[in-house]
């Protein structure tokens, strides 16, 4: 009733109907839109009321990648000596899913990388740079090594987050670079599942030495 109030009242019709919702008219999309703008233009407004009276209160919404999931307790800490009564909701995501969510206002923060992706629009603050760092179990012949080539990674059982995320698909394109095809035996979006399976890959069925990488020397966002 409220949305038929509404289209009444802008003379337009924002939903198709049938028996069910069939979904939003063009006109229905564009007005969406406006309200998801109206919605973060009000949480801004008290927001900025909160500030006003130095005590800052809300739950802040965050979507980072997983390689920048953990980092964000260094920002939380630091927020939490200042404004003690923030609570903050974080989520782990994929680039292209941040993207999305911060664009039409369902997160406030999103820890990325942003090697491929275009920022016009968005406020972009660089918070640090990774490093290409080898993580294999300490029996592993590995351990003993001071560096290793990608071409030689190749060889190695590896745990590598999903092809749909952009830490994977840097580390995808150094494999290409030495033409190489990398022995991948775990992929998941879960840090603390990698960290799992190398500390206990000789208790499981896979191979041991289990290793997992994450780039370095790339800015994160």
């Amino acid at each position: 009733m409220a949305i038929r109030h509404l289209e009444e009242e802008l003379g337009v019709t924002i939903v198709q109907r049938g028996h069910r919702f069939l979904g939003f008219t063009p006109e229905g999309e564009r007005i969406l839109a406006w309200a998801r703008h109206s919605l973060a233009a009000l949480s801004g407004l008290r927001q900025e009321a909160s500030a006003a009276q130095t005590h800052l209160t809300g739950l802040p919404r965050v979507g980072a990648v997983p390689t920048a999931a953990g980092v964000m307790a260094l920002l939380t800490g630091v927020l939490r000596v200042a404004h003690p009564d923030l609570a903050y909701g974080i989520q782990s995501l994929s680039s292209n899913e941040i993207l999305r969510r911060v664009s039409e206002f369902e997160l406030d923060l999103g820890p990325m990388y942003l090697d491929d992706v275009d920022a016009v629009g968005y406020r972009v603050l660089p918070l640090y740079r990774e490093h290409y760092m080898l993580l294999a179990a300490a029996t592993a012949p590995e351990a003993e090594l001071d560096a290793v080539r990608w071409k030689d990674l190749a060889q190695l059982p590896l745990c590598l987050l999903t092809p749909n995320m952009q830490n994977r698909q840097i580390v995808n394109s150094a494999f290409r670079r030495e033409s190489v095809t990398p022995f991948v035996v775990v992929e998941t979006d879960s840090m603390s599942a990698l960290l799992a399976h190398v500390r206990h890959a000789g208790l499981t069925v896979w191979r041991p030495g289990v290793c997992w990488m994450y780039p370095v020397r790339r800015r994160v966002w």
